[in-house]
């Protein structure tokens, strides 16, 4: 009977032990993401690409009588201008940059709703 409750002892040990090493594992994961996704001179260009498009799909997808719509597009409209007004301030882009991205962005999304409608 001991020998059965030392063996059970041991067995759950062993499955705490892997599951705090999973644990520790995905937290380490998680803190190695969050200090990737901080905007840096590296992934300006892709953050602002990203920021732009999700603010502008929300800004398209708003409606009057939903407020929830209106506060997506609000918060992807801040997120966009706190990462554009960093990404200057920085020097990581220049106000030119940011325009031709905008453009770009806008006439992308341009020609996938007239592939939509036409397609």
């Amino acid at each position: 009977m001991m020998e059965e409750c030392a063996v059970a002892i041991e067995t759950i040990e062993d499955n705490l032990v892997k599951e705090r090493e999973k644990n520790q594992s995905r937290e380490k994961s998680d803190k190695e993401q969050q200090k990737a996704d901080p905007l840096s001179s590296e992934n300006t260009q892709e953050k602002m690409k990203e920021r732009y498009a999700d603010y502008k799909q929300k800004q398209q997808q708003e409606s009057a009588q939903n407020v929830d719509s209106i506060l997506d597009r609000v918060t992807g409209e801040e997120k966009y201008y706190s990462t554009k007004t960093q990404a200057i301030k920085n020097g990581w882009m220049t106000k030119e940059e940011v325009v031709k991205l905008e453009h770009l962005i806008d006439s992308t999304m341009t020609k996938n709703e007239k592939g939509i409608m036409n397609g």
